[in-house]
């Protein structure tokens, strides 16, 4: 992924986080990074989140180098 999408991927997460998100910037984003629109906001989450882990899972669950030099 290149960085503007994933600063786009970014910008839909914290959308998708607040009280009220904007809808409209929910489908433009969506529809940039080519992921299917869903009205309903925790099915939409749940796609942006699943697609989060495709690009990011694979270093998120490494563990950290310096932490296991320390223990």
């Amino acid at each position: 992924m290149q960085a503007k999408s994933a600063e786009d991927l970014e910008t839909l997460v914290e959308e998708l986080m607040k009280d009220k998100p904007n809808a409209t910037l929910v489908q433009q984003l969506s529809s940039k990074l080519g992921l299917p629109y869903s009205g309903d906001l925790v099915t939409q989450m749940s796609t942006v989140l699943q697609e989060a882990h495709k690009i990011y899972g694979s270093t998120l669950n490494q563990p950290n180098k310096n932490s296991e030099m320390e223990n």
